[in-house]
């Protein structure tokens, strides 16, 4: 029995069980838009996309790096995509190494023993997946080079459907259909939407023999296919391998790869940067590669899906595209500003309207435990 106070004029009234009670203490709930993004709990579940987009930012940093690099006109010869990974995945790795030794990080450096096959696979997939990026920015351009990549979203779904049995939402799928029309419009690669008209100022920087883009497109999709897995694989590790032991075995295989590559094949060898700019660049994409990588990797792990979590990296052609006009004036258009907002609002959707069922059910031993008790 609940009783008003004598200067009340509430009469007394009978709450019949706890769950009477609890409905009298609730407080309203608001279900608006802004209330779910002031939430603390909105960005406790989206932290796993914004370290996503974070490490978009220095990928996008990476990869101009890499660009400049292969198509730098002032020397002799262009360093290969294959000397840069060697490099920059030597660097990322004694990186990697001085971190954990420095913070003891738990079964470093090769991680739990029962974890270390997929750690190798890890490595392998990154491998083809940064390969793939890397040749290709010899005869395209930046952003016709990353709008290839974001078939990744749409090969990520099929392959956590095959092997993670996840669900592959109709807000997901409209969500990638929607964002990779927003590419579209914003890179408009002429192997889609035929040959555009130049003036001239392009011709540094990508090529026009339609056999090597040809190739290029090609070792794009083989870097699709190849990061793609890698989400797979990261997610089926899940937080039982710390993140800096999966960037350290991405980074030790690329770099063995590559090396042994730039050995056993004709015409290749490794080259000293001749310019303080050379080395600069190789420095930043040391460092930018090392952050991009242990923040990728990060945020796949806290993200739940692997499908929601792969439409953040439609993001990066944003930066793309500010870089593309930073460096070599190439202004967007108004096709690309479309694009560009086209592809915001639905990485907005997809993080804020949530499907029914789409988050992968999460196994609380402590709960069960619990229950137990009490039955």
């Amino acid at each position: 029995m609940v009783e008003g106070s004598a200067d009340s004029d509430l009469e007394p009234f009978e709450l019949d069980n706890d769950e009477d009670f609890d409905k009298l203490i609730q407080k309203p709930q608001d279900t608006g838009i802004v209330s779910k993004i002031t939430n603390s709990d909105f960005i406790g579940n989206n932290l796993g996309l914004l370290l996503i987009v974070i490490s978009k930012v220095f990928n996008s940093v990476m990869i101009v790096c890499c660009k400049l690099l292969e198509m730098d006109p002032t020397v002799d010869r262009p360093i290969h995509a294959l000397e840069i990974l060697s490099v920059r995945m030597f660097l990322t790795y004694l990186c990697c190494y001085a971190y954990m030794h420095h913070f003891e990080t738990p079964d470093y450096p090769f991680g739990p023993k029962e974890w270390r096959l997929y750690g190798v696979m890890r490595g392998v997939f990154g491998f083809a997946g940064v390969f793939g990026m890397y040749f290709s920015l010899q005869y395209l351009t930046v952003p016709d080079a990353v709008v290839i990549t974001f078939l990744i979203p749409s090969v990520v779904g099929i392959l956590a459907r095959i092997f993670l049995h996840e669900r592959f939402t109709k807000i997901e799928a409209w969500g990638a259909l929607v964002s990779f029309l927003g590419v579209l419009l914003i890179a408009r690669p002429p192997f889609l939407f035929g040959e555009r008209s130049s003036d001239g100022s392009d011709h540094n920087v990508e090529t026009s023999d339609p056999a090597k883009r040809i190739l290029a497109v090609a070792a794009s999709l083989m870097g699709v296919v190849g990061a793609s897995s890698v989400t797979i694989v990261i997610k089926h590790i899940g937080k039982n391998v710390h993140p800096l032991i999966l960037v350290s075995y991405f980074s030790l295989i690329t770099f063995i790869i590559s090396t042994v590559s730039i050995i056993f094949t004709p015409g290749l060898g490794f080259h000293v940067p001749q310019t303080l700019h050379q080395w600069f660049l190789f420095i930043l994409i040391g460092i930018s590669g090392f952050f991009m990588q242990f923040l990728l990797t990060e945020g796949i792990q806290r993200e739940r899906k692997a499908s929601r979590s792969a439409l953040m990296f439609y993001t990066e052609i944003v930066f793309a595209i500010c870089w593309d006009y930073l460096i070599w004036k190439h202004a967007p258009n108004t096709l690309s500003w479309i694009g560009i907002s086209i592809i915001v609002t639905s990485a907005l959707t997809v993080v804020l309207v949530k499907d029914k069922g789409s988050q992968v059910p999460v196994v609380q031993e402590e709960p069960i435990f619990l229950d137990d008790i009490r039955n």
